[in-house]
């Protein structure tokens, strides 16, 4: 007796995302230079650095951002920088739009 193979999902129409799961959906990419960058693209902002309340600020006139990590401690209150980092949720008390994990300052 011959069997018939199951039938495959039908594809989804054009436009609309690829199914949870699917092996044919597009996989996340990080950044070559950064690949731990898998849990989110890096962000890069340019901002005035300033301190209070002992967290370092970077604040571009829209947002202001904790930044956090060893590339952080090397940034002057005052001085005008532009920031690669990773988001990362932002210390208590500091009073910004989120945190940066700095990877690196120009």
């Amino acid at each position: 007796m011959a069997t018939t193979p199951p039938a495959a999902a039908p594809d989804p129409p054009s436009g609309a995302a690829p199914r949870t799961g699917d092996p044919a959906a597009p996989k996340p990419t990080s950044d070559p230079e950064y690949p731990r960058d898998l849990a989110g693209p890096p962000v890069t902002v340019t901002g005035t650095v300033t301190v209070e309340y002992g967290c370092v600020i970077l604040d571009n006139g829209v947002q202001r951002w904790a930044l956090l990590g060893d590339q952080a401690e090397w940034v002057r209150e005052g001085s005008r920088v532009t920031v690669r980092g990773q988001r990362t949720k932002a210390p208590a008390g500091c009073r910004v739009y989120g945190g940066l994990d700095v990877v690196s300052v120009s």
